[in-house]
């Protein structure tokens, strides 16, 4: 009848995280979706080492989702131009090791789309967000 302490706290979460959300610029967005998908990827990392597979798959299935409906389909290539051709590429590689690494349950493909998303995130933190940015990112 009453909702456990954990539910609370996830609503809560939940709430908090669309609030932040509805109010963020894109490049805030792009920032978000890249630390989403990098936390998915380590939760998979940690469930292929746990041999859960059900955490793994799920969060690598998660992961892969954030890279190709947020990342890849908020590319804008008209104005982004070389720049979200190259990312879209980055974004694919990206994606295939994510599929290697849950298909072979391995580390390894894990670490190096990590590493390439940690790269991205710190390349997008380098960059000061626009006032009045449009809605679409550029790259």
């Amino acid at each position: 009848m009453f909702m456990q302490t954990s539910q609370y706290a996830n609503t809560y979460k939940q709430v908090g995280l669309e609030t932040e959300v509805a109010g963020a610029d894109p490049h805030k967005l792009v920032l978000m979706l890249l630390d989403a998908a990098i936390s998915a990827i380590k939760l998979g990392a940690i469930g292929i080492e746990k041999k859960d597979l059900e955490t793994k798959s799920a969060q690598l299935s998660k992961a892969i989702s954030i890279i190709n409906e947020g990342l890849r389909a908020s590319l804008d290539h008209q104005q982004g131009g070389q720049i979200a051709g190259r990312l879209d590429s980055l974004y694919l590689y990206i994606t295939s090791q994510l599929l290697e690494a849950n298909i072979s349950n391995r580390t390894e493909p894990l670490n190096e789309a990590l590493e390439l998303l940690v790269m991205i995130q710190d390349a997008w933190k380098g960059i000061k967000s626009p006032a009045g940015s449009p809605n679409r990112m550029a790259a």
